[in-house]
């Protein structure tokens, strides 16, 4: 066997000439100063609406444009929790319904109520970085999360993201087969000794590649520019990769006077020709297809009547199909399923960065095409209104760089450099076992 010539030690046990000071920079920033505001917290109930995205457009409506003044700056978690530094003046007083419409979703009614129990603060939190607590007790668990929301809450409203990581489009890469790479930042609040700390670091991720469902539909089966070729019959090999690949995608659709938004549940052949009973004025029904109807109702002429269309629902008589050239994958959508094999290594490729490129990247500068959160935290209305206050600078360690250990080989010969002669170490012994 190849030996090392003494045991594993310390940086402390190694003599002085055989290690040297050496400051180190680390991918995380010192929170330097903690919030002092107290929290509330509420539950979000939004019936029949799973999505994540959605859920932050819901909130976002609610804050922006439907209520401002009740829900200005309040922190969500994409699921069910919000926060507020102050209490909300609620209808009902603890709660209150909100009725209003998100375009692209219609008409929505959801329930604020604020939860029973204590307000959150950073009390506990203090004393535990100072030792004050030995253990990381719930209330410091809570006090820590909120900080995630604090730190997240901007870019998550303003890019894709899946809660802990965002992603742009600035430095993306076309993967071919519909999809694309995003370049990203993953962001994290980290207790230490004395101090919290925010852990930045470069991320990627899989996206559906936006544009006409038709065209994105052609290059997921490498067909170039025949529409009529999407004339496929149920369960064929075709039907079943697309099927696949659209699945609860989320697509814009325009007509004349609005653009909606709305999920794939399937595939339907020959969209155009699909059948169904239209109800009239004098309440009588009569029996139409999709492309009569839209003739009819919007004077749309379809060009490929013939082509697969997509499935909003289902039920007896009640599917909703709309044809496939009126419909547009919608941007920023992820793409949560595993990639196929040869696209893996060009995603491995796209994330792989030197240390130094990959500090340089987080650090950042103003005008980078893929901007960090570090640039943004002094800027963030959510950590200005809590108080919050990030280093825009990395921390820095005092390492210290030992000298290389030194390798016996066959007859106990020491190497005359490890990086010089490894691999003819290596032969030599694998040769004479």
């Amino acid at each position: 066997m190849i030996d090392i010539s003494s045991q594993t030690a310390s940086a402390s046990t190694v003599p002085l000439g055989q290690r040297r000071p050496m400051p180190v920079y680390a991918n995380a920033f010192d929170v330097t100063q903690i919030p002092v505001k107290a929290y509330e917290q509420y539950d979000v109930m939004t019936p029949d609406v799973e999505n994540v995205r959605w859920r932050h457009r819901i909130v976002e409506r609610l804050q922006n444009h439907e209520a401002p003044r009740v829900f200005r700056l309040c922190l969500f978690d994409g699921k069910s929790i919000l926060y507020s530094a102050a209490p909300l003046d609620l209808p009902d007083g603890t709660s209150g319904n909100y009725t209003f419409v998100v375009p692209g979703k219609g008409r929505i009614t959801i329930k604020v109520a604020r939860v029973a129990g204590e307000t959150v603060t950073f009390d506990d939190l203090k004393k535990f970085l100072t030792g004050k607590i030995s253990d990381q007790t719930p209330k410091v668990s809570v006090a820590l999360n909120l900080l995630q929301f604090i730190i997240r809450q901007a870019p998550n409203l303003k890019y894709p993201n899946n809660g802990r990581a965002y992603f742009t489009s600035g430095g993306s890469r076309d993967l071919r087969g519909g999809l694309q790479l995003f370049r990203g930042f993953f962001q994290s609040v980290r207790p230490a000794i004395g101090r919290v700390l925010v852990n930045v670091d470069i991320s990627a991720a899989a996206m559906y590649k936006p544009g006409p469902f038709v065209d994105i539909a052609l290059e997921v089966l490498n067909i170039r520019g025949n529409a009529r070729a999407l004339s496929y019959k149920k369960h064929s090999k075709e039907w079943n990769i697309l099927s696949q690949f659209f699945r609860n995608v989320l697509v814009d659709i325009k007509l004349p006077k609005k653009t909606v938004t709305k999920k794939i549940v399937g595939l339907v052949e020959a969209a155009g020709r699909f059948p169904f009973t239209q109800e009239q004025e004098d309440g009588t029904s009569l029996p139409t297809t999709v492309a009569d109807y839209y003739y009819k109702t919007y004077n749309i002429r379809l060009s490929f009547p013939d082509i697969i269309g997509i499935e909003l629902s289902r039920g007896s008589g009640k599917n909703t199909v709309i044809p496939a050239e009126l419909c547009t994958v919608a941007a920023g959508q992820r793409y949560t399923r595993k990639l196929p094999q040869n696209m893996t290594s060009m995603m491995v490729d796209f994330s792989k960065f030197r240390p130094e490129k990959r500090l340089e990247m987080i650090v950042g500068q103003k005008g980078d095409r893929v901007q960090p959160p570090t640039l943004e935290y002094a800027t963030s209305p959510y950590i200005q209104d809590a108080g919050m206050e990030i280093s825009e600078k990395p921390i820095t360690l005092q390492g210290q760089l030992l000298k290389a250990p030194t390798i016996f080989y066959g007859k106990k010969q020491p190497a005359a450099s490890i990086f010089s002669r490894m691999l003819i170490n290596l032969a030599i012994f694998c040769h004479r076992m």
